[in-house]
């Protein structure tokens, strides 16, 4: 059973966490969804991540998704995202996604790597409010890729015989 694992990424999380992924599994395949050529022909199972940004996802990720919906629908689906705010992970599943995907796909959130210094200019002002915005209630998070996510999604993956 052959896994494709579709990701886009702009500062490197989602690609780290794909990667963490594949190495999870069982004859998967990694594609960067704006570098790599993929045919969807080749796979059993198709894995998709985005980042979150401002609350969607990765727009060409979200075309992808429409335009393949039909050929979605008729395979094993799992999707995961990256994002700093975990507490909003379902309303981003259902702001970016049909719902008979969503019910249909296993669903992980893997955190988010987050270093101020690989932003800049609106972003840059963004990440700055959210780290003060949490400094000031005294929340002090640690945004980092959560590996135990990973490895989990990747047991669930075979255990539902996504893998």
């Amino acid at each position: 059973m052959s896994t494709a694992i579709i990701y886009a990424t702009v500062h490197g999380s989602t690609e780290k966490a794909a990667k963490m992924l594949c190495d999870k599994l069982r004859d998967a395949k990694v594609f960067d969804i704006n570098r790599d050529a993929f045919d969807l022909d080749g796979f059993d199972t198709v894995i998709i991540g985005s980042y979150v940004r401002m609350g969607m996802f990765d727009k060409t990720i979200r075309k992808f998704v429409l335009k393949f919906y039909p050929v979605l629908m008729k395979k094993k689906t799992a999707l995961f995202m990256c994002s700093i705010m975990p507490e909003n992970e379902e309303k981003y599943w259902h702001n970016n996604y049909p719902p008979q995907l969503l019910e249909k796909s296993l669903k992980a959130h893997f955190g988010c790597e987050f270093d101020r210094k690989n932003y800049r200019g609106f972003e840059k002002r963004v990440a700055k409010s959210i780290t003060k915005r949490n400094d000031e209630k005294g929340i002090y998070p640690v945004y980092r890729i959560n590996e135990k996510s990973i490895i989990q999604f990747g047991k669930d993956l075979e255990n539902n015989g996504l893998s």
